[in-house]
């Protein structure tokens, strides 16, 4: 009986040591679970406010990336307007090439002319000179 009553409190004493030890293990799962929740909303936050920034630097991007192409259409159209200009230019040019070219030769028959009319005018001088000298 002695050794029953033994055995029975040794039992005993290993429940109540094995009900510590599985309190024990169970508050070091409660605390784990409660860094592990903690730690899960530092990651969630940390997360969101990733997104966030990635979200403003996407946004940022694409206006960046629109702003430079109605650059490149603002200068596309710049250039076209150039070139328009460049060839009327050279319309330009051309047309007062020609004009002058014109008005040189114009110039050139006029100063013939003038020539003609003017070797005309001193025969025609000589000989009222030659008449005059002959009365």
């Amino acid at each position: 009986k002695s050794e029953l009553a033994s055995l029975h409190d040794k039992f005993i004493l290993m429940e109540t040591g094995k009900a510590k030890e599985l309190n024990k293990i169970k508050g070091d799962m409660y605390e784990m679970g409660v860094l592990r929740d903690t730690e899960h909303a530092d990651l969630k936050k940390k997360n969101d406010e990733l997104w966030e920034q990635n979200s403003a630097l996407v946004a940022d991007a694409e206006k960046r990336k629109n702003e430079a192409e109605k650059e490149k259409h603002e200068l596309a159209e710049v250039k076209s307007e150039l070139a328009s200009l460049r060839d009327e230019f050279i319309l330009m040019e051309t047309f007062k090439a020609k004009e002058l070219n014109t008005i040189k030769e114009e110039m050139q028959e006029m100063s013939m002319l003038s020539d003609m009319e003017h070797a005309n005018l001193k025969n025609k001088n000589d000989e009222l000179c030659e008449q005059n000298s002959a009365l």
